[in-house]
C-alpha cells in the first residue's frame, strides 16, 4: 500500500475510534440536559432555559456528526446492512421526515412543502429510507436562504418510485456537481459562506440509495436552486452484499 493509502487508512481508523468513544459520554450529556430542561433539578428562569437550549442544540449537532462518522465507518467495515420489508410506504416515510424537519424550516424562515402520491410502496429498509430523506431535506434547508422553499415530492411512474427534494437555494456550479456524493466534499459556496457541515450527508444518502438498487441524480443552477432526484424499484430491491 502507498504512503498516501496508509495515511488514509490510519485517518479512517482514528475517526472511527474517536467517534465510538464520543458516543457514550455524549448520550449521557444529552440525557442530563433534557432532565435539566424538564425541571427535574429545580425550576429554571428564562435565562437559564435559553442557555440550556443553546447547549442542547449544540450537543444534538455533535451527536448527528458522530452518527454520520459512525455510519461511514460501518459502511467501510461491513457494508450497509438493510432490514428489508415488503410494501414500505415511501409517501409515509417522506411525511415523517418532513414533519421532523419542520421546526428547523420554521426557525430558518423557509417553507417546507410535501407533494406525495398515496401508497407509493417499495421494498426497503424503513429506517434507512427515512435517513435518506432526512439527509436530503437537511441539505436543502442548509443551503436555502430565508424566504425560500424546499419541496419534497413522491410519485410512482413506470414501475419506479421517485423521490425529489427541490430547493430555491444558492445552487451548485456545474463543475462541482460530479463530486457532490464524495465523502467530505464541500462546495466552494459552502466554504466561502462558512455554511457548517462535514460533507458526509450526500455520501450517506447515495450509499442508502445504492443499497436499495436505486439511482440518485442532481440538477442545479447557481442562484436558482437544486433538485435531487432518487429513483427506486417499485418491486423488491436486489440484495446487496452487506444485507441481512
Amino acid at each position: 500500500m502507498s504512503d498516501a493509502g496508509d495515511l488514509d487508512r490510519l485517518k479512517e481508523e482514528f475517526v472511527a475510534a474517536v467517534s465510538h468513544e464520543l458516543r457514550t459520554p455524549l448520550t449521557a450529556m444529552i440525557g442530563f440536559l433534557e432532565m435539566l430542561r424538564a425541571g427535574e433539578a429545580g425550576e429554571l428562569n428564562p435565562e437559564q432555559e435559553r442557555y440550556l437550549g443553546i447547549v442542547h442544540r449544540s450537543a444534538e449537532r455533535l451527536r448527528r456528526l458522530v452518527g454520520d462518522l459512525l455510519f461511514v465507518s460501518d459502511l467501510d467495515e461491513s457494508g450497509l446492512r438493510l432490514r428489508l420489508e415488503e410494501g414500505v410506504r415511501l409517501d409515509e416515510v417522506a411525511a415523517e421526515a418532513v414533519e421532523s424537519a419542520r421546526p428547523l424550516a420554521i426557525a430558518r424562515e423557509l417553507d417546507l412543502l410535501l407533494a406525495a402520491a398515496a401508497e407509493v410502496r417499495v421494498t426497503g429498509d424503513h429506517e434507512r429510507l427515512g435517513e435518506l430523506i432526512a439527509q436530503l431535506i437537511s441539505n436543502a434547508l442548509k443551503f436555502t436562504p430565508a424566504g425560500g422553499a424546499v419541496t419534497v415530492r413522491v410519485a410512482a411512474e413506470a414501475g419506479t418510485a421517485s423521490l425529489e427534494v427541490e430547493d430555491t437555494g444558492i445552487g451548485i456550479p456545474l463543475g462541482e456537481q460530479e463530486r457532490l456524493f464524495s465523502r467530505f466534499f464541500r462546495t466552494s459556496a459552502a466554504t466561502e459562506q462558512a455554511i457548517p457541515g462535514t460533507g458526509l450527508g450526500l455520501a450517506i444518502a447515495k450509499a442508502i440509495v445504492d443499497a436499495h438498487g436505486g439511482t440518485v441524480s442532481v440538477t442545479s443552477s447557481p442562484g436558482v436552486g437544486t433538485r435531487f432526484r432518487v429513483e427506486l424499484p417499485l418491486g423488491r430491491a436486489e440484495p446487496t452484499p452487506g444485507e441481512s
